[in-house]
């Protein structure tokens, strides 16, 4: 029989109704005004930054950036919106942000996505692939490990 709302026992698996994941979402309403849509993006900041250090133990984040880093960078990209006038339009990137913050917490992003709304960099990446410059290939490296890499001695 169900154990709780929405779920029923099959054998071992557990099968989960529609929309019970994001039960927790909460469905924009339409904003009256632009004062309005303004308090449900302080609403919506001040919930992100309350899951900020959840969301970096969740997605083990705590080497690449700290809590307080990741709150700047939230507020960072939250004036980078400000210039937006349409009520509309801030209760659509609202919703958006209400849905990936639920699935960052179901971990169901990956925490590269999650590092480009909370490290300032967005996300460093070391896997550029091969570069043919020399500079950037031997940068940092002695002359002895120049020469090494080049291969300057003759193979016999």
């Amino acid at each position: 029989g169900p154990s709780s709302r929405g779920r029923h026992n099959f054998g071992a698996n557990i099968i989960t109704a529609r929309g019970e994941i994001f039960d927790h979402v909460k469905d924009v309403t339409v904003s009256r005004n632009m004062q309005h849509a303004h308090f449900k993006t302080l609403r919506f900041f001040r919930k992100c930054c309350r899951l900020v250090p959840t969301l970096i133990n969740v997605h083990q984040l705590w080497t690449v950036t700290s809590p307080v880093k990741a709150k700047l960078q939230l507020a960072k990209l939250f004036r980078q919106n400000a210039h937006i006038r349409t009520p509309g339009l801030v209760d659509q990137m609202i919703k958006e942000g209400h849905h990936t913050l639920a699935q960052s917490l179901w971990h169901y992003n990956q925490s590269t996505h999650v590092l480009l709304y909370l490290h300032p960099d967005g996300v460093q990446r070391h896997d550029r692939g091969f570069s043919y410059l020399d500079d950037e290939k031997y940068q940092g490296k002695s002359g002895f490990l120049t020469d090494f890499y080049r291969g300057s001695r003759p193979n016999y």
